[in-house]
């Protein structure tokens, strides 16, 4: 029998009307942001269909079918692109439908601030999902969120990202491409000189500036955070300092303050635990109550100001906490008035591709929960400034302005600020400098101008 015959047998196969129910149908769950409704498909029914509901900020992993999908929309706002023409990305309204060629990768996300619901009809029988990046599905075509046998799990210190081919594994980029753009030791080779540069400028101003050091703010080991008073009920910045999740401490960050001081703005360098010890998510809990505990501390009854600032990985844990709901902390929703993010990650989807972050179990559930990207700020009112320097990879600057942009098409004033010639740990230094674009930035920020 030939493959054309197979295809019509098959489309003929189902002779008697197929009711399913979408009241009847389990939810299979796609991380924090998204679940699935199976409705029909399977044996004699030669389509395979299911609503899959998506909050704000959700967008899939870069994936192909071998088959032709149709996406409909039944409320909310989509996004699709295929992959290399994110430039072309196509915005859907309720109404809409686009059908999507065989075997070419690409991305859909909800684009709007309300749930997405769209109808999902793949052409085939069974639901087959191939993602760019390896990962694999189970039988029913649904992540399998599992290891593999034999292999070591996302989270083991000996995972080891796929050889590279030379295959783009997202966005066009191969394994080492992303390397190159994303893991900031192939970057800047000599990025600890100006790390050690820092600290030893930060030794003697953390022991002459006024103000408290080590003060604990939560049970973690390294919970703690060094504060220097400006003006009484003047406003106060939260500084999270990167590392990648793993090094770096907050004594080597005092020189922040300085030029902050000189402004009446208080500064609270936040120190946090880190990898390996504990979890990225663990991070952002702890991060959020640093901000709990300032704003209940510093700034009882939100009598002033709050700002954050952040860096690297200090940046997503500062954007992560712009999209936490402070109710459940006994504050407001948002109490943070203002941020400055300098050379964030603000979507983690690169760092699944090089060996450099594969201790952090970046699944697809995990990307969900800790990109920026997809966890927009909850309040519009805040004031953004997000930053990168002019001299970093092509990578990082590109995540800043989607970033940038993801924001201002939510109603944030937000400004995209280039710190020219700066890499990636060139960039932090210059918060050291008072008339430098970013420290003037920032104490616009603080001072509400």
């Amino acid at each position: 029998m030939n493959t054309d015959t197979a295809t019509e047998d098959r489309m003929n196969a189902l002779t008697e009307p197929r009711i399913a129910r979408l009241a009847e149908q389990a939810d299979v769950n796609f991380g924090p942001l998204s679940s699935y409704r199976r409705l029909v498909g399977g044996g004699e029914v030669p389509v395979f269909t299911g609503i899959q509901s998506c909050e704000p900020g959700y967008m899939t992993r870069m994936h192909w079918h071998p088959y032709i999908e149709l996406l409909f929309v039944i409320e909310g706002e989509a996004t699709v692109y295929l992959e290399g023409r994110e430039h072309a990305a196509e915005k859907l309204v309720a109404g809409d439908i686009v059908a999507l060629p065989p075997d070419i990768p690409h991305v859909f996300g909800n684009a709007g601030t309300k749930t997405l619901r769209i109808l999902g009809i793949h052409t085939s029988p069974e639901r087959i999902v191939n993602f760019v990046d390896g990962t694999k599905t189970s039988a029913h075509g649904f992540v399998d969120y599992g290891t593999g046998a034999g292999g070591p799990p996302a989270g083991s210190a000996q995972a080891k990202a796929a050889p590279d081919d030379g295959t783009p594994v997202w966005r066009g980029m191969s394994r080492a491409e992303i390397s190159r753009q994303f893991d900031m030791r192939v970057a800047v080779p000599d990025g600890k000189s100006f790390t050690e540069g820092r600290a030893a400028k930060s030794a003697p101003l953390r022991a002459s500036l006024p103000g408290d050091r080590d003060v604990r703010y939560g049970a973690g080991p390294r919970q703690l955070v060094d504060v220097y008073p400006g003006t009484p009920e003047g406003p106060v910045v939260l500084f999270f300092h990167g590392g990648a999740w793993r090094y770096q401490s907050k004594e080597a960050f005092a020189f922040i303050a300085e030029p902050l001081l000189a402004e009446g703005i208080t500064t609270v360098v936040v120190g946090y635990d880190q990898i390996p010890q504990v979890t990225l998510p663990d991070i952002m809990r702890e991060a959020c109550e640093a901000v709990a505990w300032a704003c209940k501390t510093l700034s009882p009854g939100g009598r002033r100001r709050i700002v954050l600032a952040g860096h690297s990985a200090g940046a997503q844990l500062a954007a992560m906490a712009l999209a936490h709901d402070f109710r459940k902390d006994g504050l407001a929703r948002s109490p943070v008035h203002a941020a400055l993010l300098v050379s964030g990650s603000y979507d983690m989807e690169p760092h699944t591709h090089h060996d450099r972050y594969l201790d952090m179990g970046l699944d697809e559930v995990m990307l969900q929960r800790v990109s920026p990207i997809r966890n927009p700020p909850l309040d519009a009112s805040v004031e953004m400034v997000v930053a990168v320097g002019g001299g970093e990879t092509p990578g990082y600057i590109r995540q800043a302005e989607e970033y940038r942009e993801m924001c201002a098409a939510r109603g944030h004033r937000t400004q995209l600020l280039l710190s020219p010639g700066d890499h990636h740990f060139a960039v932090t230094g210059r918060l050291g400098e008072a008339a430098h674009p970013l420290t003037r930035a920032l104490v616009a920020l603080a001072k509400g101008q």
